[in-house]
């Protein structure tokens, strides 16, 4: 009986082992990503600062009003149901 008390203990500890090292992979995932959000708005704001981008909408084509409008439309409505969520789980 004593062998297989060590023996479960064994395998728990290798398995807490290997999951922590999962963790920390997924971490670090996320933490390379933030330097590249943060890479990207500092060329942003690099650029902009210099002047020395174009106007991606001019001359504007037939279309891009409607795009635009479809596009306002999705994100509010996206932002509106992670609130809706949000709501239900934290506030009812």
């Amino acid at each position: 009986m004593l062998s297989s008390n060590s023996s479960l203990r064994s395998r728990m500890r290798s398995r807490a082992a290997s999951e922590s090292g999962s963790k920390r992979t997924s971490t670090s995932t996320v933490d390379s990503r933030g330097h590249e959000i943060f890479a990207a708005i500092a060329g942003y704001a690099y650029h902009g600062r210099r002047r020395d981008t174009t106007n991606q909408f001019h001359p504007p084509a037939a279309s891009i009003g409607a795009f635009m409008t479809t596009l306002i439309a999705a994100e509010i409505g996206g932002w509106l149901v992670l609130v809706a969520g949000f709501l239900d789980g934290q506030v009812l």
